[in-house]
């Protein structure tokens, strides 16, 4: 992700790097929220698949903010 997003900020427009660069920030913030409530108190009610379940659901959120993030790079 992190090479797809500097290939998108070199060669966007200032306005456009200003914009991207908020939202991926954004982003980044509702990853790490997500992350602390998928190892909430819950959890462990939730029995060993849980975990990977979990995992494959925050695979599946980068992999769609890498497509987001590519959408923009040229």
């Amino acid at each position: 992700m992190n090479d797809v997003y500097q290939r998108t900020m070199r060669n966007a427009d200032p306005q456009s790097r200003m914009l991207i660069r908020n939202a991926q920030r954004q982003w980044l913030a509702y990853r790490d929220a997500q992350r602390q409530a998928d190892n909430g108190p819950w959890r462990a009610d939730r029995g060993s698949m849980a975990s990977a379940d979990i995992e494959a659901l925050n695979v599946d959120a980068i992999r769609a903010r890498i497509d987001e993030l590519n959408y923009y790079a040229p």
